[in-house]
């Protein structure tokens, strides 16, 4: 059976003021929670982006972030994406991870970004996300979930196979925390088509990318059924609050399952 649900894509412009970021994360978090949202996710890097990011690694669970989200979950009764930040536990280096928080608050699973962005002289300077960051070492999906939830993050988008993966281990919606910048973001398009069909039939899903605030313009939600065809994405004009965060609405409808999902994405331009 299709399950209906609000689900909100937190964004922010995270800095090196991690206490801040925290703060920043709570409230908007709180304002997706006061506003029905059953899903709320957060950026990639969601509590420290600068110098000295492996210093920031903590644990997942048990670590100040960490907390942080279980406790707005469990107050709130929704499900948690928090985004992503740092893991300490690797060997070496710090894994990038995405926890997922459950209405009870507990830590219902971990994902840990699989590809790294290296990519030399694709957008200005190249990026070398490996000297710093240990790859994951799988997938993570809860099926039973909001009709299936799974996880992916940023650079993961361009790997069709992954997604594959996601939607055969039962994803039906699959979050994806970012931090596209202008640069290594212009050639992305918010359609992973990877999806296809397999033997066992359609492995059609939805995807919420949540990236960083840069300014107040409408993103871009996508919606690709490779079975159908038959999606429609629907949007309002953007509302201002009083704190100077952009709201936009979207409504996604796969009529050939009879399924419609609503997507609040708020972008926070002042903090």
């Amino acid at each position: 059976m299709s399950e209906r649900f609000l689900a909100a894509a937190v964004q922010m412009d995270s800095g090196a003021d991690k206490g801040q970021n925290l703060r920043t994360a709570e409230r908007l978090v709180r304002e997706a929670a006061e506003k029905g949202a059953k899903l709320i996710a957060l950026p990639e890097n969601m509590n420290f982006i600068g110098f000295g990011a492996r210093e920031q690694a903590e644990p997942v669970p048990g670590g100040e972030t960490s907390a942080l989200l279980s406790g707005l979950a469990r107050e709130y009764g929704v499900w948690l994406l928090g985004g992503s930040f740092f893991e300490n536990g690797g060997a070496d280096r710090p894994f990038n991870t995405a926890p997922f928080f459950a209405p009870d608050g507990t830590l219902r699973f971990s994902y840990r970004k699989l590809h790294l962005f290296d990519v030399l002289g694709e957008h200005p300077g190249g990026s070398r996300e490996s000297k710093n960051t240990a790859p994951g070492d799988g997938i993570r999906t809860a099926p039973d979930v909001l009709g299936g939830i799974g996880a992916a993050v940023c650079y993961d988008l361009r790997f069709p196979e992954l997604f594959q993966r996601l939607a055969l281990e039962g994803a039906r919606t699959v979050v994806l925390p970012s931090n596209f910048t202008e640069a290594s973001g212009a050639g992305y398009t918010v359609t992973p088509a990877g999806m296809g069909t397999v033997e066992h039939g359609d492995t059609f899903t939805f995807t919420v990318v949540v990236d960083r605030a840069y300014a107040a313009t409408a993103p871009t939600v996508t919606a690709t059924d490779s079975q159908s065809g038959d999606v429609k994405v629907n949007t309002t004009n953007g509302t201002v609050s009083d704190t100077g965060a952009v709201t936009y609405t979207y409504t996604i409808e796969n009529v050939t399952d009879n399924l419609s999902v609503s997507i609040t994405v708020t972008q926070n331009n002042t903090y």
